[in-house]
């Protein structure tokens, strides 16, 4: 997508950026959500600053960022590949 004076951007569901990495002749590996659901909470940096909820913020995250069915709730997905 463009946008006048904005960015270049790629929007893929999961499916998709497995299909395009595998398309690039690379077999996929890893595909993990960055953000999880956090990007969601309105109070984020309030939390990342302490450290008992940064510890379960960062833990709901890593628990969730490969589960197949909620890899696509975050904003943003890595996928790794190997020839």
């Amino acid at each position: 997508m463009r946008w006048e004076g904005g960015f270049t951007a790629f929007c893929h569901r999961s499916r998709e950026l497995r299909e395009e990495v595998a398309e690039a002749g690379l077999e996929v590996t890893d595909l993990v959500s960055v953000e999880g659901p956090a990007f969601i909470l309105g109070d984020l940096d309030a939390r990342m600053a302490d450290p008992a909820d940064r510890s379960v913020t960062l833990g709901v995250a890593r628990a969730i960022e490969r589960v197949p069915e909620l890899v696509g709730f975050g904003p943003h997905l890595i996928a790794t590949g190997v020839r």
